[in-house]
């Protein structure tokens, strides 16, 4: 059993006009959210209406100010057109991003009410399909006065993630902690046994004995 991996974690908010009202809550939780991640971690943050901000960057927390800098680019503005929301290819572009990371443990958390009103061809299901083959998980939080629960459910349990609604800015910030302590807490088991020549469905018992 292996140490857990530092993470690599794409942040990727909607920040359209159906979650215009929440945005000082999402700005808050996303700091918040920061202040969670480990100090050898990667992040970035992606706002996103009908085009995700390209510029953003991931920051080493490693490096000089790495915390502070994705802070800043939390509060920073955002000028794009907020009319309509690219949920699938802003995902999807997300997806690639962490994918580029060098950390092992590369997750996208993407937070919207689902409501894709675009024109772009990007669906669901192309995500869930670009996420399983570069090897990015995709946790999905549900947030707004009306969600479209059921491609955010498909697009975590597809890529590994989990689904969760979030109520308010507490619980808001009680689900980024949740997922933090999944991702830090998942062990890879290697086993190795060498009468096995081919491929065989094994049944491991994990047993706490602390």
């Amino acid at each position: 059993i292996t140490d857990p991996e530092p993470l690599s974690v794409a942040l990727t908010v909607d920040w359209s006009e159906s979650l215009s009202a929440f945005q000082p809550t999402l700005t808050q939780t996303s700091d918040v959210f920061i202040d969670t991640l480990d100090d050898v971690d990667t992040a970035a943050f992606y706002r996103f209406a009908r085009g995700i901000d390209r510029n953003a960057q991931f920051f080493v927390f490693t490096g000089p100010g790495g915390k502070d800098l994705l802070k800043n680019s939390v509060f920073s503005a955002f000028d794009g057109d907020t009319s309509v929301s690219s949920v699938w290819e802003s995902a999807n572009f997300a997806v690639d991003k962490a994918a580029a990371e060098p950390n092992p443990n590369r997750t996208v958390l993407l937070l919207t009410d689902g409501l894709d009103n675009s024109n772009s061809t990007v669906t669901v299901q192309d995500v869930i399909d670009n996420a399983v083959a570069k090897q990015v998980n995709v946790f999905t939080l549900g947030y707004g006065d009306v969600i479209d629960a059921d491609p955010l459910e498909a697009l975590a349990q597809g890529t590994g993630g989990l689904y969760f609604a979030a109520p308010d800015a507490q619980g808001l910030n009680d689900i980024y902690q949740n997922i933090v302590s999944i991702l830090t807490n998942q062990y890879e088991i290697t086993f190795d046994n060498p009468d096995l020549q081919s491929a065989s469905e094994l049944t491991v018992r994990v047993v706490d004995d602390a």
